[in-house]
């Protein structure tokens, strides 16, 4: 089966077009999927940075608390200790 060149080029110019459509189908594809995994991307983020700042946020509570139990228990001491030197 040999065929000229002349048919060969016919063939393979046949077979680009058929495979053309396709490629492009194919790329819009990738492209929506792509967009679409940008878009939760950047949800995960945000999530992230509201739940880092909502953590922080707590963690200053906690630490104020203990700022104040440390205060209270230095201040009792103190106290302790001037009603010992007193009496």
């Amino acid at each position: 089966m040999v065929k000229s060149f002349s048919e060969l080029r016919e063939s393979v110019g046949n077979a680009i077009q058929d495979v053309e459509p396709v490629y492009e189908k194919t790329e819009k594809f990738l492209d929506i999927v792509d967009t679409k995994i940008n878009k939760i991307a950047k949800d995960i983020r945000e999530e992230m940075a509201e739940e880092r700042e909502a953590i922080h946020k707590s963690q200053i509570k906690y630490l104020c608390i203990n700022i104040l139990i440390l205060i209270t228990s230095v201040g009792t001491l103190f106290i302790n200790k001037f009603i010992n030197f007193i009496f």
